[in-house]
């Protein structure tokens, strides 16, 4: 959200709000990445395409 929008918006509706076990418990594991958790570099690993398949 941007400054302009905070001045537009009317309600907040906090029925789609949402708090992950680990924000109760501190022996639950948390679905959200760490800050922290970022390379400043491209990681290219995973499955590759066979070049006979490649279009």
């Amino acid at each position: 959200m941007t400054a302009a929008d905070i001045l537009t918006l009317d309600h907040i509706d906090f029925n789609y709000a949402f708090n992950y076990p680990c924000a109760f418990s501190l022996f639950c594991t948390c679905p959200i990445p760490s800050k922290r958790n970022h390379l400043p570099f491209a990681v290219t690993a995973g499955e590759k395409t066979p070049k006979e398949y490649q279009y």
